[in-house]
């Protein structure tokens, strides 16, 4: 799915590991300054799948990995952003993760999981989607799930069918 999050702009960042790397790698990342809890995950999402896709999860990418997010995010994200860092002076890769994890349970509201699980339950399917276009959006906010809350897993296919598809389909 292709998606443009709100108030924000695609840009290409080239991330160089020195000064003597001329030619570095370059990737194509939104700049994130606000917008929904949706445009969140998806950023956040879209930057992950950005650095793994480009084999960046190692070592010696791992400071270049934390400047690079942080030029791209603004406003109350970058805030928090800054806060998580400022109370860690080793910037370690694999801390990259649990600091997204703090960045994301900071800007989420209260029980964000049960929402989302609520909102797909109660929506019925739009008009204007096809039943592909539909389930691909349940499977989007699906993904997102262990993202709000890393003790949650996503639903399964199952769960999906029985409590959302079925319940939602109009007649």
């Amino acid at each position: 799915m292709s998606y443009l999050p709100r108030d924000s702009k695609l840009s290409s960042t080239r991330i160089k590991l020195d000064k003597s790397d001329k030619k570095g790698i370059e990737v194509k990342i939104y700049k994130f300054s606000g917008g929904s809890e949706e445009d969140l995950l998806t950023f956040l999402h879209e930057f992950e799948e950005a650095v793994k896709s480009e084999d960046m999860l190692t070592e010696e990418y791992s400071t270049k990995i934390y400047h690079t997010f942080k030029q791209v995010i603004r406003g109350p994200a970058a805030n928090w952003w800054e806060c998580i860092l400022q109370s860690r002076r080793k910037k370690l890769l694999t801390k990259f993760e649990k600091e997204i994890g703090e960045l994301t349970g900071a800007m989420l509201l209260k029980d964000p999981v049960e929402r989302q699980i609520k909102y797909l339950q109660m929506t019925k399917k739009p008009k204007q989607l096809t039943m592909q276009e539909w389930v691909e959006q349940i499977e989007t906010i699906n993904e997102y799930l262990p993202r709000m809350d890393p003790e949650q897993t996503k639903l399964t296919n199952k769960q999906i069918i029985h409590q959302i598809l079925l319940e939602n389909i109009p007649v």
